[in-house]
């Protein structure tokens, strides 16, 4: 029965004496996600090395991502280039491309080389003189890599997001990142290692 029909005015005292039931006034909360990061779609957390981001730029990591995107698409570098820096421009998806990168310079430390080492030997490479990047191995989990960066651009259908969040597609998504950070790591350490100092005058 309606408060109305027992003749008490709205919110007044329960016939019975006894307090009415009432919810609680403190919602539920949120779950908590990593900043930028969409609800269905997380990768594994891995600790960015501070001075990464300023190392190695959206632009340097376009010029040496280009070459594998062109080879796995069937498209020009060209093409290739604007489609990265398009995807790129999504932070999240820029993110992802850094924390596959601070897994490779994690498994690349060793007992003498900490991390500021490698980003200064990544640095070097970067100040060598430049070639064409070379491509790397289209994998399963590249091919995945790719994908997470094509539904940024439209170009993969977003039904593929859902999949890319299942805990199978997730882990060979987080591989072929890390492929991807290993293969910026090798070519940077390549060119370092071939970079000859400057000549004495």
């Amino acid at each position: 029965m309606s408060e109305t029909g027992t003749g008490r005015p709205p919110g007044g005292p329960h016939p019975s004496g006894a307090a009415p039931c009432a919810r609680s006034a403190t919602p539920e909360a949120p779950p908590v996600l990593a900043p930028g990061r969409p609800a269905r779609y997380r990768t594994v957390m891995i600790d960015l090395p501070r001075r990464l981001p300023h190392v190695l730029t959206k632009k340097d990591l376009v010029a040496l991502l280009a070459p594998t995107y062109a080879a796995a698409r069937n498209v020009e570098e060209e093409e290739a280039e604007d489609r990265l820096e398009q995807a790129l421009a999504v932070p999240a998806a820029l993110e992802d491309v850094y924390r596959g990168i601070a897994a490779a310079l994690r498994d690349a430390r060793g007992p003498r080389t900490g991390e500021d080492a490698l980003l200064d030997q990544l640095s070097a490479g970067l100040a060598a003189p430049r070639g064409r990047a070379r491509t790397a191995e289209v994998t399963s989990g590249v091919a995945a890599a790719l994908v997470r960066l094509d539904l940024e651009i439209g170009l993969a259908a977003e039904a593929m997001r859902a999949t890319l969040a299942t805990p199978r597609a997730r882990a060979l998504l987080d591989e072929g990142l890390q492929a991807l950070g290993a293969h910026i790591v090798k070519e940077l350490l390549r060119r370092a290692g071939a970079k000859r100092p400057p000549r004495s005058t």
